[in-house]
């Protein structure tokens, strides 16, 4: 039963308070109601931490965790990749009230900012208590054995490298209504030389896998080669080869197959294009 609702002003406070038995960490609250602890006696509001921000700070720009979607949205200097991805996570209301430490904590596999994170190669910082630095690939990794809610750890802050001249990255969602969760998301970031080979390439799925991955089959194919010698039919059948979708009942996995392949369509047009612009 629900008794406690508590106020730290520090993180240090953050982990003074967890010690308090089932207790459980506040942060834009839209997870409450998909909330499964009966025996949950505390809750650790993060309000007064402190960790609401977004800093461009030399190659990167640094997000506090308790910064909502809302906030990312309409910051004009980050990536509209990252922007569309804020956006898309539901109404306004929904975007004022969800965090983006909260949505990398609890971890749902509809969500979408997290893929759109990972597929910029963006930095998690994490206490528990002390800090931790972690590259998206290490954080994915980890998050898959378990929520770092459920670890009674704290994420901080999300560095999110800037745009470099030669880059491009994208992120598209599908689904049948406005505001219901995604079937299906696809994620991606491109980097390449002023010859036009590219060396840099990330592609993560979300919403029609059981945890979000990235597929990697095409990432070997695209990187080091230039985008004139690359078959998108091909892709696309290695990119269905190499992963395993789900279906829902909103969704057979026929279709989230064809969705897939629409979307990798759609980015490397949208890179071809950006590639010929900034020749």
């Amino acid at each position: 039963m629900l008794t406690n609702h508590l106020y730290p002003n520090t993180i240090e406070e953050v982990f003074e308070y967890l010690g308090e038995p089932n207790s459980k960490l506040l942060a834009g609250g839209t997870g409450l109601s998909l909330e499964k602890n009966l025996k949950l006696e505390t809750l650790i509001d993060l309000q007064n931490v402190k960790l609401s921000y977004i800093k461009a700070e030399g190659d990167y720009f640094a997000i506090g965790a308790m910064t909502s979607a809302h906030e990312i949205y309409k910051y004009d200097a980050l990536p509209d990749s990252l922007k569309y991805a804020a956006y898309s996570v539901g109404d306004t209301p929904i975007m004022h009230a969800v965090t983006i430490g909260g949505n990398l904590a609890k971890f749902y596999n509809w969500v979408d900012i997290p893929p759109m994170l990972w597929a910029m190669d963006a930095s998690i910082v994490i206490y528990n208590p002390k800090e931790t630095v972690m590259s998206s690939d290490e954080f994915f990794a980890y998050s898959r054995k378990n929520n770092v809610s459920a670890r009674r750890e704290l994420i901080a802050e999300i560095r999110v490298p800037k745009s470099v001249k030669n880059s491009f990255s994208e992120y598209q969602t599908f689904m049948t209504t406005e505001n219901e969760k995604a079937q299906l998301s696809l994620a991606s970031y491109f980097e390449w030389d002023d010859k036009g080979e590219i060396g840099k390439t990330h592609f993560v799925l979300s919403a029609a896998v059981g945890f979000p991955i990235r597929i990697t089959a095409i990432e070997d194919k695209l990187n080091g080669s230039l985008l004139n010698d690359i078959e998108i039919d091909e892709l696309i059948t290695m990119a269905l080869d190499d992963i395993k979708l789900v279906s829902s009942y909103k969704s057979t996995i026929e279709f989230r197959k064809h969705i897939l392949g629409v979307y990798i369509k759609r980015t490397i047009n949208g890179l071809k294009e950006k590639m010929e612009v900034t020749k």
